[in-house]
This record gives structure tokens, C-alpha cells and sequence, in this order.
């Protein structure tokens, strides 16, 4: 399996993050910044939990996530 799992959502993409699906990349050719992620059989579930309050994750990792991922849009954009 070689699909992508594409999102302009931070707070999705962090969850995703949290929750075990591992980043692939991102895409800040645009205005706003593609997350971008390998596709796994549980992507889907945990996406829909996610929109529907439903996704179980630990508020510390998820914060920190947070600030990782901004962390490194922050080091590409200050690299360009």
C-alpha cells in the first residue's frame, strides 16, 4: 500500500500523530501546509473519531506534538 493521507488540519494531523500514525512529510509549496501521511488500515477510524470527539489520546503527548510539528514548519521556513 502506497497511499497518502493528505490533511491541512493541525489539530488532525497532531491527533494522528499522537495516536500512532507516524508523519511521512509536508508540503509548504502552498498557502496553507499539507500534512502528509502513509496510509494505514486504521487511518480512516481514527480520523473519523477524531471529527467525532471519539479519538483517545493523552493531552500531554498531543500538546507536545503540537509544538514539534510547528517546531519543524518553524526550522524548513526559516531554511528556505
Amino acid at each position: 500500500m502506497n497511499e497518502k493521507y493528505v490533511t491541512t488540519d493541525l489539530g488532525l494531523c497532531c491527533a494522528l500523530i499522537t495516536a500512532g500514525h507516524p508523519l511521512d512529510c509536508f508540503d509548504t509549496s502552498e498557502k496553507r501546509v499539507k500534512f502528509i501521511f502513509k496510509t494505514r488500515e486504521d487511518m480512516d477510524r481514527d480520523v473519523t473519531a477524531f471529527y467525532e470527539n471519539g479519538l483517545p489520546v493523552d493531552a500531554r503527548t498531543f500538546f507536545e506534538n503540537i509544538k514539534m510539528v510547528k517546531s519543524r514548519l518553524h526550522s524548513q521556513s526559516v531554511n528556505k
